[in-house]
This record gives C-alpha cells, sequence and structure tokens, in this order.
C-alpha cells in the first residue's frame, strides 16, 4: 500500500516534536542539578573559632595588616627569618626612610641580591596576633614570586608559639602553649640549624 506523502511527513513531525520536548525537560533537570552543584561549591567552610585563612598555591598566603593602616598579602616562609618587603610595594605605601640603606642580601646559590635594610621596628599583624620585629629587607620580591605578593614573613612571628597548619581545610591556629596533638598526629623532633634560632632541622629518610 502507498502512503501519502503528507502523512509521512506528519508522522516525522510528531516524533521530532516528541523528541524535542524530551530534551527540554531533561536541559531544566540537568539545569537545575547544575545550579544545585554550583551551590554546593562555593558554600564556605566552617573554620574554628581563631583559624586565621590562608590560601595554598606553592606557597601560604595570608592577609597581613602592617603598622595597623596597611593590608598587604604575604607568604609565610620557613626558611626566612624576618619580614622582606616587596620594593614596589613599599615606595607605595610608605614615606621614604632615613634607616633604609643599600645592602646585599643571599640569593639563590651562592648569588647575592641588591636589596636595601630598613633599621627601624616593624610591626604586623597576622590574623590579629601583633609582632614587631627590628628591621625589615625590602627588595624586588615580586620579580621572584609573582605580582600578587606584597612581602614575606618567617619564623620570627612563630617564636614561642606553637602553631597547627590545616591544609585541607585551608587555615592556620595558634594553640595554647598546653594544647597536644589530637590523635592522628606523630611529633617529629627537629632541632634548631645555628645559635640564632631561625632554621629547623628535621630528620628524614630517602
Amino acid at each position: 500500500m502507498r502512503v501519502k506523502p503528507s502523512i509521512i511527513f506528519a508522522l516525522a513531525l510528531s516524533v521530532v516534536m516528541g523528541t524535542g520536548c524530551g530534551k527540554a525537560k531533561k536541559s531544566s533537570s540537568d539545569e537545575a542539578q547544575t545550579t544545585t552543584q554550583a551551590e554546593e561549591i562555593v558554600q564556605p567552610k566552617l573554620l574554628p573559632e581563631g583559624a586565621i585563612p590562608l590560601d595554598y598555591a606553592g606557597h601560604l598566603y595570608f592577609d597581613v595588616m602592617m603598622r595597623d593602616t596597611v593590608a598587604a598579602k604575604m607568604i609565610f616562609d620557613t626558611g626566612n627569618t624576618e619580614i622582606l618587603i616587596d620594593t614596589q610595594f613599599f615606595k607605595e605605601h610608605f614615606a621614604p626612610s632615613p634607616t633604609l640603606q643599600r645592602t646585599l642580601i643571599q640569593g639563590a646559590g651562592n648569588s647575592l641580591e641588591a636589596a636595601y635594610r630598613d633599621t627601624a621596628e616593624w610591626e604586623y599583624s597576622v590574623g590579629g596576633h601583633p609582632t614587631t620585629e627590628q628591621g625589615a629587607t625590602v627588595l624586588d620580591l615580586r620579580k621572584i614570586l609573582g605580582y600578587h605578593v606584597d612581602g614575606m614573613f618567617g619564623m620570627e612571628f612563630m617564636r614561642g608559639r606553637k602553631v597547627e597548619f590545616n591544609y585541607a581545610d585551608g587555615y592556620m591556629l595558634i594553640l595554647p602553649a598546653e594544647a597536644v596533638p589530637e590523635e592522628g598526629y606523630i611529633c617529629v623532633k627537629c632541632k634548631w640549624l645555628d645559635s640564632r634560632q631561625a632554621r629547623l632541622v628535621m630528620p628524614i629518610s630517602v
């Protein structure tokens, strides 16, 4: 039996329309699921009381307040003793200092880097925990670490403090002196490299 072309066209149109509606419903469902997933992703984690947020991207980045009024993004580095300030950041936020002197500091390997040494006192605060250091080094830090860095602080800030770093949840917590690690931690006995008590030596196995 021969079917008229108009009937074939009508059947085909019906199939297309049915398929289209099915796709539209599925797309709406997918959008709702995607929205729910997005909402779950952006929900901030609840940090412990007193925790100091950090960002980890190869280095530990903290929001630091310098001299009570100047906000800075700074890296914490265990290999660094005193505070370091980027040259451009220093020029933009601090007045020229008569205590600023030219100097050379140890760079990578045996190289020396041109820098400035400011012998004045520098106060800064990390998460509401203040520290004062005698002197700061001013150098082109952004050339080394990128333009999103304003400075660096080191072990002088940690002196006398018991600190927990939580990379998974992104925070640092300064603990009471009597606090002990919770279950699941082990203690590794370290020692100071020299009498300056600025660098730690940690035993490892390779």
